[in-house]
């Protein structure tokens, strides 16, 4: 019984790796994606934002918001309210307000965790 890891398994193991703030592993994981011919959706994105926030790793955080695009996804507003959580508790908040109006302009609808 040869069972193939899709993107919900790859989301559920970067997510684990992210609470465990083990960010290292989530993008490990997440790199392994294209090589298991996995594509990576926009909640694997979002755990891997998350692993670095947690791990108080903003800049990671905001340069894999930035690279998105390149892997023709989207950011919603669970992956730019954890890349602002992450600029939050390391005090940049002009990288945190910037995150924002991007949020904005890109139309991506700001909820509660995103004031918090």
């Amino acid at each position: 019984d040869t069972r193939q890891l899709d993107e919900y398994n790859y989301s559920l193991g970067i997510s684990s790796c992210a609470k465990s703030t083990m960010w290292q592993h989530a993008l490990g994981l997440f790199r392994d994606m294209p090589e298991a011919k996995v594509q990576a959706d926009v909640v694997c994105f979002s755990a891997v934002i998350s692993a670095y926030q947690k791990a108080s790793q903003w800049q990671k955080a905001l340069t894999f918001l930035n690279e998105m695009p390149g892997w023709r996804t989207d950011p919603n507003g669970f992956c730019y309210s954890a890349a602002i959580t992450s600029c939050e508790k390391a005090t940049q908040w002009h990288q945190a307000l910037q995150l924002y109006e991007r949020m904005s302009v890109s139309a991506v609808p700001a909820d509660v965790v995103t004031f918090s």
